[in-house]
């Protein structure tokens, strides 16, 4: 079964999360740039990807509320580790952005 995220229209996004490897263990992110992109159709959203703690393969995707004035609907998000000419990519998983009912700014 495909992982679902839900975030909220004009919140700032924050999705964390470690990578394992096949037995579930963490894998370490030492020396790895990490990248991430939620898609639909022509529509690309870059997330700002980060390594929190290496050691424990740990990182984070983040988004600040300015951007994520978006169309609700399912998007296709994947993390992609980058090490030196390697590239390797986290299973893909969904990104529903709802709609955002209280805007008290």
């Amino acid at each position: 079964m495909s992982r679902v995220i839900k975030l909220k229209r004009n919140d700032t996004w924050l999705i964390t999360g470690t990578r394992t490897d096949s037995a579930g263990d963490p894998v370490s992110l030492s020396g790895n740039t990490v990248a991430a992109q939620m898609k639909f159709g022509d529509t690309v959203i870059t997330l700002d990807a980060t390594v929190t703690d290496a050691a424990a393969g740990e990182y984070q995707l983040e988004k600040a509320a300015s951007g994520t004035d978006v169309a609700l609907r399912p998007y296709k998000c994947d993390v992609e580790f980058i090490l030196g000419t390697s590239v390797d990519s986290s299973e893909t998983f969904t990104v529903l952005v709802e709609e955002d009912i209280t805007n008290a700014s």
